[in-house]
């Protein structure tokens, strides 16, 4: 079911974080999945934690390091899940965009 949005434009938005190991050739980045109205967004990959953070304090100026759950054990885990409030210009800012058939 799809969502109204509300009077400011911003929708229900669920966002996940994982931090993804891969070989030690590569090291590790960080995925994030968004999902908003039932669907899910392209996911995004951040090779470095400072650019996922800046990343993100484009749509809340207090999201920092403190905010991730972290883990030594060397494999793939989520380390952020919470629902926002977005409007299609902070999505527009983490990269993502909705096609005209979706407004």
């Amino acid at each position: 079911m799809t969502q109204v949005p509300t009077d400011s434009g911003k929708r229900s938005t669920r966002i996940v974080i994982q931090c993804i190991y891969r070989n030690f050739d590569v090291g590790l980045c960080y995925r994030v999945v968004i999902y908003q109205d039932g669907r899910s967004f392209q996911p995004l990959e951040f090779s470095s934690l400072d650019l996922l953070i800046a990343t993100f304090k484009t749509v809340d100026p207090e999201f920092d390091g403190d905010a991730l759950v972290h883990d030594n054990s060397g494999q793939t885990h989520i380390v952020f899940a919470k629902d926002m409030l977005l409007s299609d210009a902070e999505l527009a800012s983490l990269g993502l965009k909705r096609t005209k058939s979706e407004l």
